[in-house]
């Protein structure tokens, strides 16, 4: 039979004995109308299970992660990567001032610095507090990249 007649069979079955129950009827009167039911659920049951939906067969082996942890590892490194240049420039842009201020050039060094300490802190907060492969840390790390570029841009000018 297929699944569509054996279901058919079995909730017609259903039916019966819940006519009969409703009715009123003995359970000793009933019990072969069960021990029926039973053998119909086990014959529909043993039918291929995975092919009709109603479980399988054996449980399905796990997929491995490879795709994800691969990711995963290859967002850390972008993220670890950009936030090294980032602090790779703050601390060119740190030395620059300390050298233009030597230099005795006239400008307002200490706000200079505190832009720079403020990107570099910042960065330096979300590589010590901050799971490197959370979605937003990239785009942060990118407004903070153009920050970051933005000063060294100021104190390293293109010839």
């Amino acid at each position: 039979m297929t699944i569509d007649k054996d279901l058919g069979v079995l909730e017609a079955h259903i039916e019966k004995l819940h006519k009969a129950a409703s009715a009123k009827v003995a359970p000793s009167k009933m019990a072969e109308g069960v021990s029926i039911l039973v053998k119909l659920a086990k014959s529909v049951q043993s039918t291929d299970l995975a092919y009709y939906g109603l479980g399988e067969a054996e449980p399905p082996k796990p997929e491995p992660e490879v795709a994800t942890t691969k990711l995963a590892y290859e967002t850390h490194k972008a993220n670890s990567t950009l936030a090294t240049q980032i602090l790779d420039q703050m601390e060119a842009v740190n030395g620059r001032i300390d050298e233009l201020v030597t230099a005795g050039k006239k400008f307002n060094a200490t706000r200079a610095k505190a832009d720079a300490h403020s990107v570099t802190s910042k960065v330096a907060g979300i590589v010590n507090e901050v799971d490197m492969t959370v979605p937003w840390v990239a785009e942060d790390l990118q407004k903070l990249a153009a920050q970051a570029g933005h000063l060294h841009g100021l104190f390293f000018p293109k010839k």
